[in-house]
């Protein structure tokens, strides 16, 4: 069964086909090439990403962010982005809790997508990154019952 197409028969709006990715996928955020594993969640507007010592820091007037990223093979780089915005995340067990958000690139099978990303500690989740509906690449499908189906193969920058 597949959740979620973009196009029809196998076509997506743009005309090109439609790429089949499972709901757990291998990505690279971008420049760094640190690789994480991302669950693509047609159900969650919003991305999110496991980040570690996170720091607002003030950079010329502007307000940014700096933070880490650890891939599994241990393997971390640390980041600094302008704080786009703080989001309100609704936490399941009740009650919010406030998120920096930054632009980050990344790259799912052959696609760069850069993206509004929400920076939280994400221990104790199944995967270090969840992919929302905000940052989805066009044209995929997304089969809940693959896994790894392609890895990403963007070029470097």
């Amino acid at each position: 069964m597949v959740a979620l197409i973009l196009g029809a028969g196998g076509v997506a709006p743009s005309g090109a086909e439609t790429t089949i990715l499972g709901y757990l996928e291998n990505v690279r955020l971008m420049p760094d090439d640190i690789g994480v594993r991302a669950k693509l969640d047609t159900g969650a507007d919003v991305t999110s990403l496991h980040a570690l010592d996170i720091r607002r820091i003030d950079r010329k007037g502007e307000k940014w962010v700096r933070f880490t990223v650890e891939a599994p093979n241990g393997r971390a780089a640390t980041f600094e982005r302008k704080l786009v915005r703080t989001m309100r995340i609704k936490r399941h067990g009740g009650g919010t809790e406030q998120r920096p958000v930054v632009k980050l690139a990344f790259c799912v099978a052959a696609q760069t997508i850069e993206a509004e990303v929400n920076l939280v500690d994400r221990t104790g989740f199944n995967e270090p990154m969840l992919i929302g509906r905000n940052a989805m690449p066009t044209g995929i499908a997304i089969d809940p019952h693959r896994t790894e189906t392609a890895p990403p193969t963007c070029a470097a920058k």
